[in-house]
């Protein structure tokens, strides 16, 4: 697809709806729907002056410094939605390389010390010229996702040594176990909620493996205190199944404090978790106020 067009086709994916109103605050003569990879293409080429949720009408209402006096709305949902970041980000990343480029009418454009700075944010990489940028892009842009947890774009090394484009898979709804079970390790990232719906991303690796997708359970069945309970359980005996690398491996600063979270003690060493594990597990059960398992 010619590039120009296709850029064209990103930003201009916009109708107006002329039944929302003016922004709260933003002072705007109509609103106009945009899809969210839009309001992230926005976002990356700091066009985004200033935004607020509009919870009743459930989207995400933005004025852009290219026409101040029209805002934009994208749908709170789809906010949630790694693709849809990945896809804006990487849209402007790819008009930067190509339709910029810094040779193509580069006085039409931002200087290249703004290009650099930009992609540096955006890939959290220092880029000493426009040739480095355009070598990394055109090595990795298809191994590229949205990492939830460093707030940037990253390679996928898996997909990348396999020499197979790296997909998100699309949002699929996940079990309140699961949901406490990546909660506790800390692999839900960015949860979000809704009256109906909790949304957030799930991501986790173990050496070159990785999983990444847009997740959503119910709000009902969050609040469900089994679920939970099993949650819990699951996670500490994982810690006594799979301590494969030793003592320290379970007491280390990032596990010993989720023990004690999740037990409410403070053990002393290995042995103390193990005894109290063996002689407790099959008789825990979620605390009162929930945020703990106690012996029952």
């Amino acid at each position: 697809m010619n590039k120009i067009f296709k850029f064209t086709l990103i930003i201009g994916l916009i109708l107006v709806v002329p039944s929302l109103g003016c922004g709260k605050g933003l002072d705007c003569s109509e609103i106009k729907g945009i899809t969210m990879q839009s309001y992230w293409f926005n976002d990356a080429e700091l066009n985004i002056l200033n935004s607020y949720r509009d919870q009743e009408k459930h989207s995400l209402v933005a004025k852009l410094k290219t026409d101040p006096k029209v805002c934009v709305a994208a749908s709170l949902e789809a906010f949630n939605e790694i693709q849809s970041r990945l896809d804006g980000y990487k849209f402007a990343i790819e008009k930067w390389v190509t339709l910029y480029s810094l040779d193509y009418h580069p006085e039409k454009w931002p200087q290249e010390t703004d290009i650099r700075k930009r992609v540096e944010e955006l890939t959290g990489i220092s880029f000493q010229s426009k040739e480095r940028i355009k070598t990394w892009w055109k090595e990795n842009n298809k191994y590229l996702f949205w990492s939830p947890e460093f707030k940037r774009l990253s390679v996928n090394i898996e997909a990348k040594k396999n020499k197979k484009p790296f997909l998100i898979r699309e949002k699929e709804v996940i079990d309140p176990t699961t949901y406490w079970i990546l909660k506790i390790k800390g692999d839900f990232y960015d949860e979000w909620r809704t009256d109906k719906w909790v949304y957030g991303h799930v991501f986790s690796s173990e050496g070159d493996s990785m999983r990444l997708f847009d997740a959503k359970l119910l709000v009902s069945a969050a609040l469900n205190r089994k679920a939970k309970r099993n949650g819990f359980h699951t996670v500490l005996h994982g810690y006594i199944a799979n301590n494969y690398y030793g003592r320290s491996y379970v007491f280390n600063s990032k596990t010993a404090p989720k023990i004690k979270q999740l037990t409410g003690i403070e053990f002393k060493s290995y042995e103390n978790f193990t005894d109290w594990w063996n002689k407790n597990n099959a008789k825990l059960a979620l605390s009162d106020d929930g945020e703990r398992l106690v012996p029952r």
